[in-house]
C-alpha cells in the first residue's frame, strides 16, 4: 500500500492481479488498475506529484500508469493516429464519453 504524495489517495495490491485506489477520507474506491498473472505485491505513486503509479506484479512485471487523464490524453495525441471509439474511451481513459475535440 502507499499513500499519494498529498496524501488525499491510497493505492493498495493484491492477489486478486488488481491494484485500486482509494479515497483517504471516505475510503471510497477511485480506480481498479490491472496488474500481471500472480497478484501485485507492490504499488508506489511518482514522489513529487503523484501523477504516476507504478505497479509490480509477481510475474516480475512492473507497470506505470498515468493517473491525470489530461496527461494520458495529451500522450495518446502524440501517439494516435485516429480518433478513439467511445468503447476505447470508456475502457482506457475510464469516462463514458470520449472528450469533445477542442
Amino acid at each position: 500500500m502507499a499513500f499519494s504524495p498529498d496524501g488525499k489517495t491510497i493505492a493498495t495490491g493484491s492477489g486478486d492481479n488488481t491494484a485500486k485506489l482509494w479515497e483517504t477520507e471516505t475510503g471510497k474506491e477511485i480506480l481498479t488498475l490491472p496488474g500481471s498473472l500472480g497478484g501485485v505485491y507492490g504499488v508506489d505513486f511518482s514522489p513529487l506529484d503523484g501523477a504516476q503509479l507504478a505497479v509490480a506484479s509477481v510475474d516480475g512485471v512492473v507497470r506505470i500508469f498515468l493517473l491525470d487523464v489530461d496527461k494520458l490524453l495529451a500522450l495518446a495525441e502524440t501517439r494516435v493516429t485516429r480518433s478513439l471509439t467511445t468503447a476505447e474511451c470508456q475502457k482506457y481513459l475510464h469516462v463514458e464519453q470520449c472528450p469533445s475535440e477542442p
